[in-house]
């Protein structure tokens, strides 16, 4: 990906979140800016995150589930790593900028035997949006 993804949609959520730090979905939410996005090239899913404040959103295409909030970003050189822990949810996720690659699983408690996940191998191709998912590499 060559420059920083800006969110210019509604964040929606499909019977997810809730009041608090975790729920953007609110009248008026300010646009997030993301500059790392990791899209799962088989089935579609993604993170867009930002990696100085940790604010994300985690979106299941084929479930159309948006799940967002605010996690915490670590980095070390080429790695970037956020994790987000809530009553509801616990994501992990972890790209390497200079490979451009990256992986992340979300956790909801609604969906007890479920993980969500992101496998994505060549970031520089992620489109971020749901439909067709990225040319496999």
């Amino acid at each position: 990906m060559t420059g920083p993804v800006v969110l210019v949609a509604a964040i929606v959520f499909a019977g997810v979140g809730g009041s608090g730090k975790n729920s953007l979905a609110k009248s008026g939410a300010p646009f997030v800016s993301f500059d790392i996005c990791l899209q799962d090239e088989s089935n579609g899913n993604i993170l867009s995150f930002n990696s100085v404040t940790g604010a994300y959103s985690f979106t299941a295409c084929q479930q159309a589930l948006t799940v967002s909030g605010v996690g915490t970003v670590r980095t070390r050189g080429c790695v970037v790593t956020l994790e987000a822990n809530a009553a509801d949810r616990r994501l992990v996720a972890s790209t390497e900028t200079c490979l451009k690659l990256g992986s992340a699983d979300l956790r909801l408690t609604t969906f007890p035997n479920q993980v969500f996940s992101v496998f994505d191998k060549n970031t520089a191709n992620s489109v971020c949006t749901c439909g067709t998912p990225p040319p496999a590499t």
